[in-house]
């Protein structure tokens, strides 16, 4: 609180999420360099500090991260900058590389991350039955966890991440207060405003007593970021198709360590200065009609309707200008750039891949459109990449939908990419901005099949199903036999109890028998008379 007289003015915590103003950034720069030059600078790391300098983004973490503590939020920014400074340089995490890590741990997959939830943002776990207390070097444990966090810090380009403490099949064994204690010591200091979540899976009872310690310990905003999820609520936060099946979902993935991939700076593609603005395909059969028919639309609905979409489209494409022009237009580099090529997938449909880079100096945000949208499936069909970052789209259409090569060829792609100011956005704020701005690049891309005998039944000159099918068939019957064998287990699980109360029930059933026998030998005795 600060006094003004006789007046007293409390100061009340910020809102969350809310990000700072650039005054507000500048003031918690100064501030906070000013604290790191009475500590001396040589105390912490160079790329931390001129990071502080050059990356208003970085600064607005500090911000938000503590905008539920009392007192001034700019003073409690500033104040948590020299902490973390400090912690980053003790531990040395600029020394940390995947190299030089304890590889019994990272490849035990204890620790990893895949997939996201529903708030787009990346998932790492902590498998808590494949960690035992002091079986490994806690140093070694801490090193592969801060590893994933700085990894996560250079492929998310800051955004937020979400825990998951795996407890299926944990026992006291496994639950590590002092691991547990470190990584809640990460989010609440050495890595400000990182957290979206900690969802903890199937928590068993016996550990719920050391988990009440955990959350006694945290504040308020902290506790509200725990999730207890179950197979049955885990979806409610991460979809079907990013929960691996022990989580309850649809992904089969196995854990094996896959080593980081270093992003390289990527040389700009030139475009064109005279770039149309994306249409959506009604707005292409609009600016088709004569002008006649646009002052009075209601009068030629027939025309309107039956006026064929991808013809409207392919007007429309080949009216765009196509020649490279100026670097700095440029957002994505999109490869194909011209035509997607189809082939016969493994699953017996016809696929492409489209890769999108992002080569421009801001985060872009993307969305993909096309003539036939019901019948070709695009994922991601939107979303954003930071800056060098890479994606690969993969486009599936059934060969039902494809009597012919001439059928594909007649159907467009376009992309449309605009740039961000903020990676601070939820996927709903990205896709209104991608309806209502002006695109700042758009690659249009024609369809095309391999070859005619893409098209062709999937068999073999013999008769026998090909390599690659055989390959999915095989994959799919080792679904199938895991499910089996799960539910035999559980099967043979549920008999073992059937057969324990069964035999458990005879045994009582027995007991009660000689207990009745022997209350009744006992009341058939003759009742002794004292002699007098």
């Amino acid at each position: 609180e600060a006094s003004q007289g006789n007046c007293v003015t409390h100061i009340m915590p910020g809102v969350q999420d809310k990000p700072p103003s650039k005054q507000e950034v500048q003031d918690v720069r100064q501030k906070a360099l000013a604290k790191l030059e009475e500590e001396g600078l040589g105390n912490f790391l160079a790329n931390d500090i001129a990071k502080l300098k050059s990356n208003d983004e970085y600064v607005s973490t500090f911000w938000k991260h503590v905008f539920d503590l009392p007192g001034d939020q700019g003073d409690n920014a500033a104040g948590l900058v020299p902490k973390t400074f400090k912690w980053r340089k003790e531990f040395g995490v600029d020394k940390i590389d995947e190299k030089d890590l304890n590889q019994s741990v990272l490849n035990k997959g204890s620790l990893f991350t895949h997939n996201r939830d529903k708030d787009g943002m990346k998932l790492i776990a902590l498998a808590m039955s494949k960690h035992v207390k002091g079986a490994d070097s806690m140093d070694d444990v801490k090193k592969v966890l801060v590893y994933y966090l700085e990894r996560l810090s250079r492929e998310e380009e800051g955004k937020k991440i979400s825990w998951v403490f795996d407890c299926k099949n944990a026992g006291l064994k496994n639950m590590d207060l002092e691991l547990i204690n470190f990584i809640i010591a990460c989010m609440e200091t050495s890595y400000p405003d990182i957290l979206n979540y900690i969802y903890i899976f199937e928590m068993p009872w016996i550990m719920g007593a050391a988990f009440k310690v955990v959350k006694a310990a945290l504040p308020a905003a902290g506790v509200a970021k725990l999730k207890d999820v179950t197979k049955s609520t885990f979806g409610q936060w991460v979809d079907d198709d990013n929960r691996i099946e022990s989580w309850g979902g649809n992904d089969d993935w196995q854990f094996k360590f896959e080593p980081e991939v270093k992003k390289q700076k990527q040389e700009s593609v030139q475009i064109a200065h005279n770039e149309s603005i994306y249409e959506e395909p009604n707005e292409i059969r609009q600016r088709k009609q004569p002008s006649s028919y646009s002052t009075h639309p209601s009068s030629t609905p027939t025309s309107m309707s039956s006026m064929s979409r991808s013809e409207s489209v392919e007007e429309s494409i080949y009216s765009y200008a196509s020649v490279r022009g100026d670097p700095r237009s440029q957002v994505l580099r999109v490869s194909p750039d011209q035509e997607i090529i189809f082939s016969p997938s493994s699953s017996g449909d016809l696929s492409a891949r489209v890769q999108l880079t992002n080569v421009s100096d801001k985060i872009t945000a993307y969305k993909v459109k096309t003539t036939s949208p019901e019948k070709f499936r695009v994922r991601p069909s939107t979303g954003s990449l930071g800056q060098g970052q890479t994606t690969t789209m993969e486009i599936h259409v059934s060969k039902s939908q494809v009597p012919n090569s001439a059928s594909l060829s007649r159907d467009k792609f376009l992309i449309s990419a605009i740039t961000l100011d903020s990676h601070e956005m939820s996927p709903q704020m990205i896709q209104q901005m991608l309806k209502k701005n002006k695109p700042e690049g758009q690659y249009r891309l024609r369809c095309k099949i391999s070859s005619d005998e893409a098209l062709r039944p999937s068999q073999a000159a013999n008769g026998a199903v090909p390599s690659d099918m055989a390959e999915e068939v095989k994959k799919e019957a080792a679904k199938v036999m895991k499910k089996l064998n799960s539910v035999i287990e559980k099967q043979e699980n549920f008999e073992s109890q059937m057969m324990f109360l069964v035999y458990g029930g005879m045994g009582i059933l027995v007991l009660n028998f000689l207990l009745l026998i022997i209350l009744l030998f006992f009341n058939s005795c003759p009742e002794q008379v004292p002699v007098s």
